[in-house]
């Protein structure tokens, strides 16, 4: 997010992601200004700067931009460039700066100088209303996603926004931030759940930029604690912190976003939760959010926000993949609550279950994926042909849960169990070797055993299992996966080899690079004992990815494959 600032030039672009702060369940995104090519977003003069949410029910509603931010100067519009740090941003102009900042997740500030202002410019829908609040302040609400109150400290608010009944609501807004005869102003923008009210007082600006460059700091110190790149470092930490949504509606933890407007699927909130593992309370807290949504069957939701959640699919249980890089870098047994282990045993255990009660139909011992979305690979050559499938990567994600159950179960005191866990886990290896062809791994159709075989990269998640396949199954694995075979390319791993019959640069899983996967096996095969090839796929990747960050995943995998590259 920070690399692409060009001080000569005054240029920045903002397009991977929002300026906010974790737990912030708002921010400032700019978008392109009319007729401006993308290529030049943020640049001088090109880009338009909104207030914009990530909550749920604003991308189920598709009205996530919530209000426009126009800098004046005496009342004109002026162009600006936009110039950010992970803790604050500032409009440059001719004329002087527009600094913001976050002093609480819900609390943003706002400050102009030499006569700078902002103009705020909203269209309602209906129940979309502003209204007056105390003797300065204005409060807009937006119908079923959050209501914000703007306060002058310094300066005033004239606003124009007339009440129309026929339409419900404040149809069309236009205020502006006007400053004081010393040509400075600085307000508040405070989101609330329920109805807003003005604060006996807030924190100055430099209160609250105090208090977010050490929230900034105390984060990134624990996600990037032996530095590095710093710049590559900050824009991927920049990226986990600023999609991290603090509890709001259903929510009773925070939660982490692929990207500003969707969070991120069970899975791969899996992945980023080990990138976090430095921050272990967070991380955990991040696996535990998707127990509070569990079903009393045992089904975790596939995705859930504050508003929504979806249980018409079944994700990839990948939460032993994810305690297990977390058990790694910790002492469980010393450093987690007995109650945290307790919600994870009980939780993770009836999940475990489900797979077999619920996604057994043949009840064959190996569970089913029931279309390329629960796999998380939407568009995989996988799934052209069938629907419900049988794949090996659930059958070694499982058991990898199994096996954290034993050991989770052991921590507890509870030995039988342990035992018991850890035989499930040994079967599941098992399973998934049956998968085995002597050359690849392939899938079946569920109903017909007809065999599935695509030349997909998803055939080589099982190395997630590391050393637990057998020594033959991995080096041919891994020589399929070394350069000039098809799947390791500048840039990382294929979602499909190049020389396949299914191999499109179009499609995602048919030719793309996939931070996900790339992640999972490289981790395999440094597990596996090809230290060699995964340290070349890890550099490869991470040469690839650059300093430029698009989602959570691809800055969770940035962390995660460095690791092994040191």
């Amino acid at each position: 997010m920070f690399t692409a600032y060009d001080k000569l030039n005054n240029t920045f672009s903002m397009g991977a992601a929002s300026f906010t702060c974790a737990g912030a369940n708002f921010g400032i995104s700019v978008k392109m200004a009319n007729h401006t090519n993308p290529a030049h977003l943020g640049e001088w003069g090109n880009g338009a700067t909104y207030l914009t949410t990530m909550k749920g029910a604003s991308n189920a509603m598709n009205n996530g931009t919530l209000i426009q931010l126009v800098p004046v100067h005496h009342g004109r519009v002026i162009p600006f460039a936009v110039e950010t740090s992970p803790y604050e941003m500032k409009y440059r102009t001719e004329y002087g700066d527009i600094c913001c900042c976050f002093a609480e997740p819900s609390l943003l500030l706002i400050k102009g100088e030499n006569n700078l202002g902002l103009k705020i410019e909203k269209s309602c829908g209906e129940h979309g209303v502003i209204r007056k609040r105390g003797q300065k302040g204005w409060e807009l609400t937006e119908a079923l996603i959050s209501c914000f109150v703007f306060y002058p400290q310094v300066g005033e608010i004239a606003m124009d926004s007339k009440w129309e009944l026929e339409r419900m609501s404040t149809p069309l807004i236009r205020g502006e931030v006007l400053p004081t005869e010393d040509g400075t102003f600085e307000i508040t923008i405070e989101e609330t759940e329920d109805l807003g009210y003005v604060r006996e007082s807030y924190p100055t600006y430099e209160e609250g930029l105090a208090a977010a460059k050490a929230t900034w700091e105390e984060f990134y110190g624990k996600i990037a604690p032996e530095g590095g790149e710093k710049t590559a470092d900050e824009a991927a930490a920049y990226i986990l912190w600023s999609m991290l949504e603090q509890p709001s509606g259903r929510l009773k933890r925070s939660i982490i976003h692929s990207d500003y407007t969707h969070a991120a699927p069970t899975w791969t909130a899996c992945l980023i939760a080990a990138a976090l593992k430095n921050d272990l309370p967070l991380a955990l807290e991040i696996l535990l959010g998707q127990l509070d949504q569990q079903e009393p069957n045992g089904e975790i939701p596939s995705m859930f926000d504050h508003t929504n959640r979806d249980c018409l699919n079944a994700g990839l249980p990948l939460q032993g993949w994810a305690l297990n890089k977390l058990m790694e870098a910790h002492d469980f047994k010393t450093e987690v609550p007995e109650e945290t282990l307790k919600a994870l045993y009980e939780g993770y255990s009836k999940w475990a279950d489900w797979f077999l009660k619920y996604r057994d139909d043949d009840q064959d011992g190996i569970p089913q994926t029931e279309g390329s979305v629960e796999a998380g690979s939407e568009d995989s050559p996988i799934f052209k042909f069938f629907y419900i499938v049988e794949l090996p990567e659930v059958c070694a994600y499982l058991s990898l849960l199994n096996e954290k159950l034993a050991d989770l179960a052991a921590m507890l005191g509870l030995g039988a169990e342990a035992a018991e866990w850890k035989m499930k886990a040994a079967e599941y290896v098992d399973k998934t070797l049956a998968f085995w062809n002597g050359e690849r791994f392939l899938g079946r159709d569920h109903y017909t055993g007809a065999m599935i075989n695509t030349e997909s990269l998803q055939f080589y998640r099982p190395l997630v299992l590391g050393d637990r396949l057998p020594e033959q199954v991995v080096d041919i694995m891994a020589e399929d996966l070394t350069v000039g075979n098809g799947y390791l390319v500048k840039g990382g791993l294929l979602s499909q080899r190049m020389t396949s019959i299914d191999y499109s640069k179009l499609s995602v899983n048919g030719g793309s690079i996939l931070p996900t996967d790339n992640l999972m096996i490289i981790d395999g095969l440094m597990a596996a004992g090809q230290e060699d090839l995964a340290k070349e796929a890890a550099a490869i990747f991470l040469k690839g990815v650059g300093k430029g960050f698009s989602n959570a995943e691809t800055a969770a995998a940035y962390f995660l494959l460095k690791e092994i590259v040191k």
